[in-house]
């Protein structure tokens, strides 16, 4: 991690999240984020994989505020944004989040311009004008590959991959620093998971963006991120270099998550054979 910055964006600190669920007529409680520690460092990609059910979609919940702690901290840039005494000062424009699905996670009611410019109303009015000008987001739709004359078109005008386009320029709009990234490419064939990629390494080097890539496509993770945490059961048990995580996992249960996915170095390879045509064509 040498061409990383060692400032330390954002620390996830012991956090704890409690569900009450039926199970068999009774109502029972399940940790689904338990004691969870991890620091994501400024321009870094950071992975964090499992199982469904593991606790990934929690935490991004968690780090959005879009869920309340029952223990532990969330600190972004040195301060203190959730606690378990209900402390709250999310930093709404500073992380954003794309959502797994582009066509549940954008309103099919709603033209395109409306759709990425709507994070903007919890801005102030000086803010708005200025990230929601013509200019400004004719810059931000040629950043993301698409056109300004898409500006007044719907959702399902667009193909899967154009969509989660959209989807990531929404997340933009605001200039963040952090990115969470819920299952990103998951709704996508392999050709249009490396345009996404592609798309995403590109505003990281132009924006400086930090990214924290939650998926189950470990071959994606093994190509995309620098670090890696592994999630089981709510917990986080064990997190390294993605590259000494993949070669030489420590875990038993990281062991056998890989043991389960034979086809992971396949897929990596099937991956990165897609990432080379489509960087051949120029897409």
């Amino acid at each position: 991690m040498s061409n990383l910055d060692q400032e330390v964006l954002l620390e996830v600190k012991e956090v704890e999240k409690r569900f009450r669920i039926r199970k068999r007529g009774l109502r029972v409680e399940t940790l689904a984020a338990n004691k969870v520690s991890f620091a994501v460092q400024r321009g870094e990609n950071y992975g964090l994989v499992g199982e469904s059910g593991s606790g990934k979609s929690t935490l991004a919940n968690l780090i959005m505020g879009l869920e309340s702690l029952d223990g532990g901290e969330i600190r972004y840039a040195n301060q203190t944004i959730a606690n378990s005494q209900g402390q709250s000062s999310f930093p709404y424009g500073e992380i954003q989040i794309v959502f797994q699905d582009p066509r549940s996670s954008l309103n099919p009611r709603m033209r395109v311009r409306d759709i990425v410019t709507e994070p903007l109303q919890r801005l102030s009015p000086a803010a708005r004008q200025r990230l929601g000008s013509d200019e400004a987001l004719r810059k931000l739709f040629h950043n993301v590959g698409l056109r300004p004359e898409q500006f007044a078109r719907y959702p399902h005008e667009f193909s899967g991959g154009q969509r989660q386009r959209i989807a990531i320029a929404r997340a933009l709009v605001t200039q963040p620093r952090l990115v969470v990234l819920d299952e990103p490419t998951s709704a996508l064939d392999v050709s249009v998971q490396a345009q996404v990629i592609n798309l995403l390494k590109a505003l990281q080097a132009e924006l400086g963006l930090t990214y924290i890539f939650i998926s189950h496509n470990l071959g994606v993770v093994r190509y995309f991120c620098h670090r890696v945490g592994v999630l089981y059961q709510g917990q986080l048990v064990e997190e390294g270099q993605t590259a000494d995580v993949f070669s030489s996992p420590k875990m038993a249960y990281t062991q056998q998550l890989l043991a389960a996915l034979p086809s992971v170095y396949g897929t990596t390879d099937k991956f990165r054979e897609a990432k080379r045509t489509v960087d051949e064509r120029g897409i």
